[in-house]
C-alpha cells in the first residue's frame, strides 16, 4: 500500500497463538508487540498473519474522560516500541454496528501511545449517541489526547467508512501526524495533528466497545516502516 522507501518492514508471523482471561503474564505476538489486557477478559489470537480480537459485553475503553475509573484506559491493545520517524498501516475488519441498536460505541485500529497522559487513536468506529436521537455517528479519526483534553477530533453523522473492512495509516515526522483511511488502495487523509510525543512511543493496534454484545474485530497485513 505505502510505496515509499522502506528501511525496515515489520509483518505478523503466522503461528497460533491464544491469549484469553486466564493469561496473566506478559505475552508477544511476534511482528506485532506486547498483549496488553488489562481486565484480563478479553480474547486475543494470532494466527497465519493475522491478530483477532474479542471484548466481551463489558465496557472497554481508552478515554480520560469515562466516569467510570476502572474504565478509563481497559482497552486490549498489542504494542510495540518504535523511534523516530514511521509510517505504520493495517487493515481492519468488524460487524461495526454490532450492539449499537442498544447504544454505544465499536472502534478499532491504530493506537501511538505514550501514557495516559498522551495518546493518538487512529480507528475505525462506530457509535449511538442519546443526544443525537436515533443517528449513529462517526469520528473521521484520528482521536488526539494530551493532558485530559482532546486535542483533535471531526465527527459526521453521514456515512464515512464503507464495507466492513479499512485500510489505517499512520506517518510521523517528528511531532505531527498524518492519518489517511483507503478500501481500495487510494489513501484518502483524514488529520495533520501536531503533537508532544518523544522520539520513542509505543505503536501498534488497539480496540474500543461499550456495547451490550461482545465485539470481534481482525487486524491483518500490520505493517511499519521506518523512514
Amino acid at each position: 500500500m505505502y510505496r515509499g522507501r522502506p528501511m525496515l518492514v515489520v509483518v505478523a508471523s503466522a503461528c497460533l497463538i491464544c491469549f484469553a482471561h486466564s493469561e496473566n503474564r506478559a505475552a508477544e505476538i511476534a511482528g506485532w508487540g506486547t498483549v496488553i489486557n488489562p481486565d484480563g477478559d478479553c480474547t486475543i489470537r494470532e494466527a497465519a498473519g493475522k491478530v483477532a480480537i474479542e471484548i466481551p459485553s463489558t465496557k472497554h475503553d481508552m478515554w480520560y474522560g469515562g466516569k467510570n475509573e476502572k474504565t478509563r484506559f481497559n482497552a486490549p491493545r498489542v504494542l510495540r516500541e518504535v523511534k523516530g520517524n514511521f509510517v505504520a498501516t493495517v487493515r481492519v475488519t468488524a460487524d461495526w454496528e454490532t450492539g449499537l441498536s442498544e447504544g454505544g460505541y465499536n472502534g478499532a485500529g491504530l493506537l501511538v501511545w505514550d501514557s495516559e497522559r498522551q495518546y493518538l487513536r487512529m480507528e475505525r468506529n462506530r457509535f449511538a449517541n442519546p443526544a443525537a436521537g436515533t443517528h449513529q455517528l462517526t469520528y473521521t479519526t484520528p482521536l488526539y489526547d494530551l493532558d485530559n483534553k482532546r486535542r483533535f477530533y471531526n465527527s459526521t453523522r453521514d456515512e464515512f467508512f464503507e464495507g466492513r473492512s479499512t485500510w489505517l495509516r499512520i506517518e510521523r515526522f517528528g511531532g505531527t501526524f498524518i492519518t489517511s483511511i483507503s478500501r481500495d488502495g487510494k489513501w484518502k487523509r483524514t488529520g495533520v495533528v501536531a503533537t508532544d510525543f518523544r522520539n520513542t512511543v509505543l505503536l501498534g493496534i488497539h480496540a474500543v466497545s461499550s456495547t451490550p454484545s461482545a465485539f470481534n474485530i481482525e487486524y491483518e497485513q500490520f505493517e511499519v516502516k521506518s523512514r
